[in-house]
């Protein structure tokens, strides 16, 4: 994004996310081929596992794995309102299994969660 002065800044805002879920499948593409790599990595368990994801955006990889792997529990984590909004209306029907957390990346207090 550019700053008052025509140059680019660092940093991620709410726009950005706008942007990031009206254009998404542009910006990466083959993202359904993405989810399924990413997915296949994830050890098969009857048991329930608890997986973070990182700056998960707009929920899409966390539906896949919820989709596949119906035992376990998932922790969401984003900067934006914005990403975390959308990511529960993509995983309205696995809310259950799901907990949502506004962070900063660049703190360390969201390492510490049960």
């Amino acid at each position: 994004m550019k700053n008052g002065t025509g140059f680019f800044q660092s940093g991620w805002d709410e726009n950005d996310s706008k942007n990031f879920i009206d254009y998404g499948l542009f910006f990466v593409p083959e993202r359904e081929r993405q989810h399924k790599i990413i997915c296949s990595a994830i050890p098969e368990s009857t048991g329930s596992t608890k997986i973070v994801d990182i700056c998960c955006g707009d929920g899409l990889l966390g539906r896949e794995i919820l989709r596949r792997f119906p035992h376990h529990q998932l922790y969401l984590f984003d900067g934006s309102m914005t990403m975390l909004e959308k990511a529960k209306e993509n995983l309205g029907e696995y809310i259950d299994r799901v907990e949502f957390t506004r962070f900063d990346l660049a703190k360390d207090d969201w390492r510490h969660f049960s």
